[in-house]
């Protein structure tokens, strides 16, 4: 963690409290991240994020004087933590090893969303019998490169990709501002703005999507350009307009604070 506190600390001071503030903020019902309930109490002591005797309700922070018990609402934090969990589950790590994970690792969540979620720095999860720790793909290469034990590296890049693969997830505008970074505010303001015909997103594997403008369906090209900007796989964005004008904007690095 010492190179990710280290890049952190380049991050301005009000910035950082307001992507914490955005990750923190509860946005997801369970239907939205397929968490059901026979999950939630499957994972109930490894996630801690509802008190069993609540029968899997919380007050809803959006509405925290509201007097009647409400769903719980998940932040991004939460549910993207759920999604980790769910990678770890298919490396058959333990629940034991899992919550031994949550206690060390859980409360610095946020940072390792800031710096890999917003701004595209590769964090990675290494697991070994005897360490547990997020790194960054440097620390990897220079610090663990003559390890003599068998190890688990999950790149937090692919837990991304499939928590914002789920079409479920039907987030706004001001979601997507909330947790991107300078470079991809541009891109969603470029979007909401409106002037052009279609979007074309190409991507680094190979895959092409293209989005139609049509006025029933604005509120889903925002949804969907939202969310493919957070799989992180693409490398240019191309907005088309009536007349057949062609502005692209190619994927820089974001890892410039």
């Amino acid at each position: 963690m010492d190179k990710i506190q280290e890049l952190i600390s380049q991050i301005p001071e009000e910035q950082l409290s307001t992507y914490i503030n955005n990750l923190d903020y509860g946005v997801f019902y369970s239907s939205d991240i397929n968490l059901s309930r026979k999950k939630i109490a499957e994972y109930i002591n490894i996630l801690k994020i509802v008190d069993y005797k609540e029968k899997f309700y919380l007050k809803s922070n959006r509405a925290p004087n509201y007097d009647k018990k409400t769903w719980k609402i998940f932040s991004t934090k939460e549910a993207v933590w759920y999604s980790f969990i769910e990678e770890l589950i298919s490396f058959r790590v333990s629940y034991d090893e899992i919550k031994r994970i949550k206690e060390k690792e859980f409360t610095k969540f946020n940072l390792v969303l800031i710096l890999s979620l917003i701004y595209d720095v590769d964090i990675l999860f290494y697991y070994s019998n005897s360490k547990f720790t997020f790194i960054t793909q440097d620390e990897l290469s220079s610090e663990y490169s003559n390890v003599r034990e068998s190890f688990i590296i999950i790149n937090m890049k692919k837990v991304y990709y499939n928590f914002y693969s789920n079409s479920k997830i039907e987030q706004s505008l001001e979601y997507y501002l909330g947790i991107s970074n300078p470079e991809e505010v541009k891109i969603l303001n470029h979007i909401a703005g409106g002037d052009y015909q279609h979007i074309i997103l190409s991507m680094n594997n190979n895959v092409t999507i293209i989005l139609e403008k049509k006025r029933k369906d604005w509120k889903k090209i925002i949804q969907d350009g939202g969310r493919v900007l957070k799989q992180g796989l693409f490398k240019s964005i191309s907005f088309i307009s009536n007349d057949g004008q062609n502005l692209t904007i190619n994927i820089s690095n974001y890892a410039t604070f």
